[in-house]
């Protein structure tokens, strides 16, 4: 759960954004520095159909064009027409009140995972895990490789 008040801010708008585009929105990174950047990253909804976008370029193994075909990932268009709503949306509620970057992508293979729900689907897969501050058990240990067993503390 979020403790970060622009991370809710930002959440609050790009989920709704996010459904209407039929994709999930997976988490949300804030880089502070020089200049803010707000890193969203949305991934698609299990069992959602194949985006209207996508659907007429997708093409079967053996090249012939085909409707049937969902993507098993994000497309760029469904981050690019985020994006736009987003940014727009963002500039007139003036969450943001200084000069900020927004960054819109897939969670991509080095997939960060933002709550313990999200790690239950990969149980049985290994992973390699960086955390943000070393584990207690190993000081100044922040990589590990492993295979998930199990998830513990998940909504079921």
């Amino acid at each position: 759960m979020s403790t970060h008040p622009l991370r809710d801010a930002v959440a609050a708008i790009a989920t709704p954004l996010a459904d209407a585009l039929g994709i999930a929105l997976w988490g949300i990174e804030i880089i502070d520095g020089g200049r803010t950047v707000l890193r969203v990253y949305v991934d698609v909804k299990p069992g959602m159909p194949a985006p209207e976008a996508a659907a007429p370029e997708a093409a079967a193994p053996d090249g012939e064009a085909t409707e049937d075909i969902a993507p098993e990932r994000v497309t760029i268009d469904q981050c690019a027409r985020l994006s736009r709503q987003l940014g727009l949306a963002l500039d007139v509620e003036d969450v943001v009140r200084d000069a900020y970057v927004l960054e819109v992508s897939s969670p991509g293979l080095e997939r960060p995972f933002f709550e313990i729900a999200q790690i239950a689907p990969y149980v049985g897969r290994t992973i390699e895990l960086t955390l943000a501050v070393p584990h207690p058990e190993w000081p100044g240990r922040r990589k590990f490789r492993a295979d998930i067993v199990r998830v513990e503390g998940a909504p079921s």
